[in-house]
């Protein structure tokens, strides 16, 4: 409950903009009182009590997610670690499903089971301008990313990153047909991506950034949904502030520009409201 009170007190603060500061309060003090509870209580984590677990977490998700997403119409600049930190967030719900065996399978089956339904594309596409680019960066990294055994280490991970957006946007693209989009499977590569993948995030690591990078495409295309009726108000802006805090980093880092060259088709698509998911056979 205390959760449900922290997402309602952040939403009152979006649509209430000249009380932000009033339903901010009151959003943190119920999000402190449900992450309270929530450390006292996992000890006693079980299938039956595991649906209020799961959805808090996703909730703090959510919370963390917002202030990501108004940080660039505020004027407030983002940093690396701060977008790490909101990521990892959305991996503590995979880690709840694994504390135990039976929790997992009653989340498959319990009252939240929709969300936990794992959802096949019919086929991954194999054209378009999303794919195209992501065929392009990933022969990149196998041709770049060569050498020492670090180096190889981090060619397996930021491959297996590449690979699961290729996932990720066939999960999206396959049922554009749909209402709703499939809008929840878009934190799918956060999920599965290699822990090695956050850490080099963390690190600042260029051809990182660059696969985030792709990532904020496709945040972009669901950001707003089909209509005004569908905007996601808490995610809203996310692929502007975090693309832009990514090209920062890559200015300040590659002078010789060896991977910046690799971020102009995500920057073009997220500065014009381009939807990938909508222009399979386009040459954008």
């Amino acid at each position: 409950m205390q959760g449900l009170l922290a997402v309602s007190a952040l939403h009152c603060a979006h649509i209430h903009p000249h009380q932000h500061a009033h339903y901010t309060h009151l959003s943190t003090h119920h999000q402190t009182l449900a992450l309270g509870l929530f450390t006292t209580a996992l000890p006693t984590l079980s299938p039956i009590n595991s649906p209020a677990f799961l959805l808090l977490s996703s909730f703090v998700f959510l919370l963390n997610t917002y202030p990501l997403a108004r940080a660039r119409s505020i004027g407030t600049p983002l940093e690396i670690p701060t977008i790490v930190q909101s990521l990892s967030l959305i991996r503590g719900t995979k880690s709840l499903l694994l504390l135990s065996p039976d929790v997992w399978e009653h989340a498959r089956s319990g009252p939240l089971k929709d969300l936990f339904t794992h959802v096949a594309p019919a086929a991954h596409p194999t054209t378009g301008p999303f794919i195209d680019k992501l065929d392009g960066l990933v022969d990149a990294l196998r041709r770049r990313l060569t050498g020492s055994p670090a180096q190889a280490k981090k060619r397996v991970a930021l491959l297996a990153a590449a690979e699961a957006l290729r996932h990720t946007y066939a999960l999206l693209s396959s049922s554009t047909a749909a209402a709703d989009w499939r809008r929840d499977r878009l934190w799918t590569w956060a999920v599965v991506v290699p822990d090695d993948v956050l850490g080099l995030l963390g690190e600042e690591c260029s051809v990182a950034l660059v696969v985030l990078a792709y990532f904020c495409v496709l945040v972009a295309s669901v950001e707003c949904g089909a209509s005004r009726d569908e905007e996601q108000w808490f995610l809203k802006g996310w692929s502007g502030g975090v693309m832009e805090c990514v090209v920062g980093v890559l200015e300040r880092k590659e002078e010789e520009g060896v991977w910046r060259e690799w971020v102009e088709w995500p920057v073009s698509c997220v500065r014009k409201g381009l939807n990938v998911l909508e222009t399979a056979g386009d040459d954008t």
